[in-house]
């Protein structure tokens, strides 16, 4: 086997950023000074990080080892052209889209061509149903999971009428069925109006219906109960419709998280990777409501701005990503996570 110094660099390219970058990216590189020669024992060279995405965005800037503005206002054949230059430039191996997966996971074979892996955890049209919420709720296999009462609405009429459904269950909410966080979630409360609290949004449903009304075009929305939480996020790591590893972070208004062992959401987790067929980086949410059951809210086909604080847990899901891309580890490697600890945002 070569040596550490002789080996080839390995070009990890991450699209459309990273959220929290300067302490993702510090996470890998703690664990690949960790497993520096079990990795270079396998082939691995050391990890060369690539991070492009818009000027507006200077995450990972200072700490990445390239970085490339991304073009604006290309669509998806004029992006993946970029791409795909970028590629051949900078000799990509690995690429980790944050945006857009679907479109990268539709042109696989030309990555593969020019010598990159594509790293998304599905084939496009599952990726599409999965950011899609209410049309991942539809997929799944009933009984698999527990899903919150919805409405999807595209219109006023439909969204008096859902609220009117709803409401006796208790507090409404709405949200995009195709967004990113927490944007366009609002929670409807008559008692506390317009504003902030625990992190959410609040507004009477009037106020609601007033700004969806001044819109000129009406998203499609969903029309939920409101569940109080707490909120679980598992950071995941798919193989092929296996889940190798998953970090349970169970949320905090404190900015503290605690990494749990939660054998439920574990298992739960297990069945969506294998059904879904999921690989790669991606996360998972629940929210506990009042019954003490566990909802799902949905999966990010990325991986989460919190994937560092899963780290504590001492399983740092990125690095084993492209371990397992790459060849590098098989799953007897991944390290079993660490529970119980905080993890503290910073």
């Amino acid at each position: 086997m070569a040596s550490g110094d002789s080996l080839k660099k390995t070009t990890v390219w991450f699209v459309g950023g990273i959220f929290s970058a300067p302490l993702v990216i510090a996470a890998i590189r703690r664990a690949e000074a960790e497993q520096g020669s079990s990795a270079q024992a396998q082939g691995l060279g050391s990890m060369r990080i690539m991070v492009s995405h818009r000027l507006d965005e200077k995450r990972g800037m200072a700490q990445c080892d390239i970085f490339e503005p991304e073009p604006a206002g290309r669509d998806e054949a004029g992006f993946i052209e970029w791409s795909l230059e970028m590629v051949r430039r900078h000799g990509v191996d690995l690429i980790i889209p944050r945006r857009n997966g679907s479109w990268f996971a539709r042109a696989r074979q030309r990555f593969a061509d020019a010598g990159a892996q594509v790293l998304v955890p599905a084939d496009a049209e599952t990726l599409d149903t999965i950011e899609n919420k209410a049309a991942l709720y539809r997929a799944l296999p009933p009984q698999m999971v527990n899903v919150p009462r919805f409405h999807v609405v595209r219109d006023l009429t439909a969204f008096d009428d859902a609220c009117a459904d709803l409401s006796p269950l208790g507090t409404v909410c709405i949200k995009p069925t195709v967004g990113i966080a927490a944007r366009g979630f609002r929670v409807l409360n008559e008692a506390l109006g317009a504003g902030r609290a625990d992190g959410d949004v609040y507004m009477s449903r009037e106020q609601a219906r007033a700004e969806l009304a001044a819109m000129k075009v009406f998203p499609e929305l969903m029309v939920m109960p409101y569940l109080a939480g707490p909120e679980r996020s598992l950071d995941c790591l798919g193989l092929n419709g296996v889940l190798v590893c998953a970090v349970v972070r169970r949320k905090s208004q404190e900015g503290e998280q605690l990494l749990e062992d939660h054998q439920e959401l574990l298992q739960v987790a297990r069945k969506l990777t294998e059904v879904l067929n999921l690989s790669g980086l991606y996360n998972i949410q629940f929210m506990e409501g009042e019954d003490g059951r566990q909802y799902l809210l949905e999966i990010n086909t990325r991986m989460a701005g919190g994937v560092h604080l899963g780290a504590a847990s001492g399983v740092c899901l990125p690095y084993w990503a492209v371990r397992l891309a790459t060849g590098s580890a098989c799953l007897e490697d991944v390290p079993e996570p660490r529970t119980g600890g905080l993890a503290r945002k910073s």
